[in-house]
């Protein structure tokens, strides 16, 4: 009787174990993706200390290589290929960050490689990916996303991340539509020697990093200490703002260059950039041959509220 039992556990054994060999994935899309809301959660092993619940994820660009903009979201959408529909399947997620990795300006960490469990539902879309919250987290080169079933990878895809150069930034927002393009071609005719010395945030991130995170952190305690009642709770959304900032720590100019939707969101970050001023004068090094240092940030509000999704997105910082 007890052989008999033995004989029927390994049996068992057997078939799970075929089962995991038999599971697969098949890529949706891999680039850059939109999402419908964000929940931050701690994590303490990622290099902010927080990591991403995402839903809604849509494929916005497949394609190997995109442009690095803040804001974004990059990575990878798949669904699981066998076992039963609707079942749960624990999966390990894991992203390398191109050039020697990421390292965070506030805490001094560096993570060339995160992995992280992530648990995906067979017929439904995941997601594994990134989302550039930070300009020192904009970083050029091969991002590469995996998703792993036991000792079985299930697929491996890399994104080039390309970071565009300051005369291109700059090129763009002329010939561009945005608000923004007005104040840069009067600012190019009034004062051309001033206009070739901007600086638009984004490129070569380290040299000037430590100055624009504490800009962001002092505009951060702002809105916190002044951010309307009757938004709270009731008003969500994106706003991509740009502010330009002079060597005395003067705000140029303020303006939104992609809406939330919503006026009052959209007026409450214009006004507490204008709050937060007067910023630091420039510090000494690196910023001493530039007048202008050109900032643009994606200011979040999102419902804070459990997610069950199984579109995980998780900072893999």
């Amino acid at each position: 009787m007890g052989r008999a039992t033995v004989l029927v556990l390994f049996f068992i054994g057997l078939l799970s174990a075929c089962a995991s060999l038999q599971q697969s994935a098949k890529v949706q899309w891999a680039g850059t993706y939109s999402v419908t809301s964000i929940t931050r959660i701690p994590d303490a092993e990622s290099l902010t200390g927080m990591r991403n619940e995402i839903q809604g994820a849509r494929s916005v660009r497949d394609s190997g290589q995109v442009e690095g903009k803040l804001g974004d979201h990059i990575g990878v959408g798949y669904r699981l290929v066998g076992g039963t529909p609707g079942e749960k399947i624990l999966l390990r997620a894991a992203v390398t960050y191109p050039n020697g990795g990421l390292t965070n300006p506030d805490n001094g960490r560096t993570l060339q490689h995160r992995e992280w469990d992530q648990t995906c539902v067979v017929g439904k879309q995941c997601v594994i990916g990134f989302f550039f919250r930070e300009p020192w987290e904009l970083k050029a080169g091969t991002w590469e996303f995996e998703a792993w079933y036991g000792s079985n990878r299930l697929f491996q895809e890399q994104i080039e991340v390309v970071i565009p150069s300051n005369d291109q930034l700059v090129r763009r927002a002329i010939d561009s539509s945005r608000p923004a393009a007005n104040y840069v071609r009067e600012l190019e005719k009034s004062s051309p020697a001033h206009f070739q010395r901007r600086f638009v945030a984004g490129q070569r991130a380290g040299e000037f990093q430590p100055y624009v995170t504490e800009c962001l952190r002092k505009i951060k305690v702002f809105a916190e200490a002044n951010y309307p009642d009757e938004a709270r709770g009731t008003l969500y959304g994106h706003v991509h703002a740009t502010f330009a900032l002079a060597r005395n720590g003067m705000i140029d100019y303020a303006i939104v260059e992609r809406s939330s939707d919503h006026k009052a969101l959209d007026d409450f970050v214009i006004k507490a950039i204008k709050l937060a001023a007067p910023f630091p004068p420039f510090p000494p090094g690196s910023l001493n041959e530039v007048d202008q240092l050109v900032v643009t940030q994606v200011f979040s509000f999102v419902k804070a509220e459990p997610s069950d999704s199984v579109q995980s997105e998780r900072e893999s910082r």
